[in-house]
Order: C-alpha cells, then structure tokens, then sequence
C-alpha cells in the first residue's frame, strides 16, 4: 500500500489528513450502501488523498535528488540535471 512509502515524522494513522478520511469514510458507510452519490463523493475524497500520497512521495525523491547541498560544485550541479558547462578558455596577453 502507498503508506510505507512516505516518510512521515508521525505514524499515518496519527496524521489528521488519514484520521480525516477513515471519519469520513465511518460516517458513510450506511449511505454508501444506500446512495449511490455519497458512494461517488467518498471514492472521490479515497482518490484524492492517494493522489496526495502518491505527490508527497514523488516530492520527496526529487528532493532528494535535486536539493542543494554544501560542496557541490557548479558542474557537479548542471551534471545533475543533464547539463554541461561550456569550456573555459584562457586569454593571455599577447
């Protein structure tokens, strides 16, 4: 499940946003049953909250990857992404 892949500072039972969802989601499962819009409006909130997970996830790698760090230097950096320093070229005095 999408859960264990982010690192959270609390356990995510514990955050508000999952403690949000599984209220919602206690709260309509009569309806859900009985009503076909509530069913649609709490998958709804269901896809949402993985999208959630899913880009706080792919935020954090990319943090990871790409966020400045002391002692890299600028071609190290532009390497990073892909990208080469043009040739540095000595002018002396003629």
């Amino acid at each position: 499940m999408q859960f264990s892949f982010i690192l959270f500072k609390e356990p995510i039972r514990q955050t508000a946003a999952f403690q949000y969802l599984m209220k919602q989601y206690r709260k309509h499962q009569v309806a859900e049953r009985d009503v076909c819009k509530n069913s649609k409006q709490l998958k709804s909130l269901a896809d949402t909250y993985l999208i959630y997970l899913q880009s706080t996830r792919m935020l954090k790698q990319l943090e990871d990857k790409y966020y400045h760090k002391t002692g890299v230097t600028t071609e190290e950096a532009a390497a990073k992404v892909g990208l080469k320093l043009p040739e540095k070229k000595n002018i002396s005095d003629s």
